[in-house]
């Protein structure tokens, strides 16, 4: 019978010590990589490789946001959107998607650029935060545009041309300090509520900034040359007396010097018209009688 052998013990033995000297060896390394990355210096660590859509590295300090109504994640970058309606965004911004006008990292929440008010919601995803900013920059470009010269047209251009510059053609008290200052206000988007929706919104829907269309095609110009005739208009009824001032004027500013001179002659037809009613009552009452 032959004796047992010791073979598999042999092998047990010599990967338990194998075993036991390459632990050791791993935790060295491991130390000394922890060591180097801790205390390598500035040279060295500006080697590292950047990280995927250049995200910047976490802060150092915890920088706390109040006032945060809603946020939103991407795959880089983060934004919240503040109580008051602006946006800050921060993290990677290789594609522009904080918003700062930059493709720096922001490891900080940054405002976003021409969006400090009147954001209701925000939304991220991988370059999504762009396109929106994009979108909303491209609205207020022609909401702006619309702000200034949202009521130009040819026939503002023609009652314009020969305007008195005096205060009834500026705001009331004092008048315009040019033609094209004169120009510059009456082709500007100012909503008045004496002129109705329909010219209000004329601007607007013109810009193709409205989701659906308020009036027909056909009536948005005729809509923005009504208004330019009937300030002219209403200009000059002032200047002749027939009105104490221009509609869209505050009651504070002082009325016509002419509509003053004219009071005299306005008391009088109010009274001939009172005897005019007054006949025309009396000769009813004595038919029915």
């Amino acid at each position: 019978m032959q004796p047992v052998t010791s073979v598999p013990i042999e092998r047990t033995t010599h990967l338990q010590s194998r075993t036991v000297w390459f632990i050791p060896l791993l935790l060295g390394l491991l130390i000394a990589l922890a060591l180097w990355l801790n205390w390598s210096p500035p040279a060295a660590q500006a080697q590292k490789p950047a990280m995927p859509g250049n995200a910047p590295s976490l802060p150092q300090e915890f920088v706390p946001l109040g006032g945060i109504a809603q946020v939103a994640a991407g795959d880089w970058h983060t934004c919240a959107l503040t109580v008051g309606g602006g946006v800050l965004c921060w993290g990677g911004n290789r594609w522009g998607q904080v918003g700062d006008g930059t493709t720096d990292g922001r490891s900080t929440p940054t405002a976003v650029i021409g969006l400090d008010s009147g954001v209701q919601a925000i939304a991220a995803g991988f370059q999504h935060t762009n396109t929106l900013i994009q979108e909303l920059e491209e609205f207020a470009r022609r909401l702006r545009q619309v702000e200034e010269t949202g009521f130009a047209c040819p026939e503002l251009d023609a009652s314009l041309a020969d305007e008195a510059l005096d205060r009834w053609a500026g705001d009331g008290v004092f008048p315009p300090a040019s033609r094209g200052e004169l120009h510059a206000q009456e082709a500007a988007w100012q909503v008045d509520i004496n002129d109705g929706v329909r010219v209000n919104i004329t601007p607007v829907q013109a810009a193709g900034l409205l989701a659906g269309d308020v009036l027909a095609k056909k009536d948005v110009s005729k809509a923005i040359a009504d208004r330019a005739r009937w300030r002219s208009d209403e200009r000059r009824w002032v200047r002749a007396g027939k009105l104490p001032r221009c509609g869209w004027l505050g009651e504070s500013v002082l009325e016509s010097p002419r509509w003053t001179e004219l009071a005299p002659e306005r008391e009088k037809e109010r009274v001939r018209l009172e005897e005019k009613r007054a006949k025309v009552l009396a000769e009813l009452g004595a038919r029915e009688t």
